[in-house]
């Protein structure tokens, strides 16, 4: 290694090299901070963790001492990004995650806001903030999540440059009638149906990515989406919207957009998971008091939910093939064990994919219902829970029908499905549900029930609306 000559050429070249690297180091004091080892390795710059700050007041002589360990003193950094990265709780602006600041679009205000973050650090005598993130999201676990501004390059680099991000595209109704009517209307009208309430995609409603403010937009977006199919078309399709759930935010949070979306937007119910961690089941079960304030809400606006969870972030539950059906199942046990229905009465629940495992292991719930000192199912849960015939073979639809009672069973159309392909063993598609229902041995009357008249009474605005057009 050279130096140029001139005014470093008596400079020990060691300690030149030292000078680039920036360290941390144990302690939370001056007492207890290895001073006089960092004064003698004279590193460029030091770096405050977690354990070196106990509160802003305290931290303030603990960097004054080491901004004396030499002239020029060295730069003092620390990571305070906002949201979960943030070393000092308290003495500082607090600010909100880097993707919540990014779902806003307002570079003016992120930028007042890191202008009001930056004069407290600096009067704490910090040099360095270890912020923005200038990445991208990303959905792996080891992702940095909330802590990017997005998941878009061309956006997240518009940000980081105190640029707001490209226009959204916008999606015009050509290209929604092109979608519709080559997929789900189509296989609508090959499959003999007439209506599909029509709801968010479950597996991307991802509450588990991002915070409130990113999953609030993103369910705004969506439910907006299916409301301008719904409005090109009426007869067909009917809305359910998506709520912004997100991992330790409280239920209250997402009231709002659902009255939006059955106020204004004319929807008939909404998706609910009782797990928006994606896996994790941090949150407490559906029968506690924590989720009433929705309730009072769905039964003030008479509104059903569906049971569904999104995307699983974790490889031990495959989304649809485990994580789906676990939580259908998790559900049903879930309700048995408390007593929601006595405070409401008038609540509706709809588990999907048949209920899970649920009418595979009736006896055994029936039986935990005794155990547990919990009434008959028959009246527990049944004037309240319903069951669709999502169910991909025939067998599984007609053990659900022999097991549950008709009148608590709605026809799930499942288009499109989590499985798209045909069976060789039938020669048809695994999602083509009606046609599994067909073959059943029902009467008229039962097969009406399945097909309409379960629907319109668990979704009375669904009924109105279908009166209201003559139907």
């Amino acid at each position: 290694m050279t130096f140029p000559r001139g005014a470093n050429d008596d400079v020990d070249p060691a300690l030149l090299a030292r000078g680039v690297f920036a360290v941390g180091f144990d302690g939370a004091d001056a007492a207890s901070a290895p001073l006089a080892a960092l004064q003698d390795f004279a590193p460029g710059a030091l770096v405050l963790f977690g354990r070196n700050v106990a509160a802003a007041a305290a931290l303030q002589p603990l960097v004054a001492e080491l901004r004396a360990l030499a002239s020029p003193p060295p730069l003092i950094m620390i990571d305070q990004e906002g949201g979960t990265v943030a070393r000092l709780r308290a003495g500082v602006a607090q600010l909100p995650s880097a993707m919540a600041l990014g779902a806003t679009n307002d570079v003016t205000l992120t930028e007042e806001l890191g202008t009001l973050l930056g004069r407290d650090l600096a009067r704490l005598g910090i040099s360095v903030n270890l912020a923005p993130v200038a990445d991208l999201a990303g959905r792996s676990p080891n992702a940095l999540g909330t802590r990017a501004y997005g998941d878009d390059p061309a956006q997240v680099a518009a940000f980081d440059a105190s640029q707001p991000f490209p226009a959204y595209p916008v999606i015009g109704d050509d290209e929604i009638y092109e979608a519709i009517e080559t997929n789900q209307l189509r296989i609508l009208r090959d499959r003999g149906a007439d209506l599909t309430i029509f709801s968010p995609r479950a597996s991307a409603m991802e509450h588990h990515v991002g915070d409130h403010a990113v999953s609030l937009a993103w369910s705004r977006a969506c439910n907006d989406l299916i409301a301008r199919v719904v409005t090109l078309y009426p007869e067909t399709f009917v809305g359910v919207c998506q709520l912004p759930q997100s991992p330790g935010v409280a239920i209250e949070q997402s009231i709002p957009e659902l009255e939006r979306c059955v106020t204004e937007l004319g929807f008939v119910g909404l998706n609910l998971s009782p797990d928006p961690s994606g896996g994790k089941w941090n949150s407490p079960p559906l029968t506690d008091r924590s989720w009433y304030p929705l309730y009072e809400k769905m039964v003030e606006l008479d509104v059903p939910a569906m049971i569904h969870v999104s995307a699983s972030c974790t490889p031990v539950f495959h989304t649809t093939g485990a994580h789906y059906i676990n939580a259908d199942t998790t559900a049903f046990m879930q309700l048995l064990q408390g007593d929601l229905f006595s405070d409401f009465p008038e609540l509706r629940i709809i588990i999907p994919h048949g209920g899970g495992a649920v009418p595979y292991h009736w006896g055994r719930y029936r039986g935990l219902a005794d155990m547990l000192g919990r009434p008959d199912l028959s009246t527990h849960l049944m004037h309240n829970v319903f069951f669709d015939t999502c169910v991909y073979h025939e067998a599984g639809v007609r053990l659900l029908v022999e097991v549950i009672d008709v009148d608590n069973i709605l026809f799930g159309s499942e288009m499109l499905g989590a499985v798209r392909g045909i069976d060789p063993t039938t020669g048809h598609h695994f999602d083509d549900t009606k046609r599994y229902v067909d073959a059943l041995d029902l009467d008229a009357e039962q097969r009406e029930r399945i097909y309409e008249k379960n629907a319109r009474r668990v979704f009375p605005r669904l009924d109105a609306r279908l009166v209201g057009q003559g139907r």
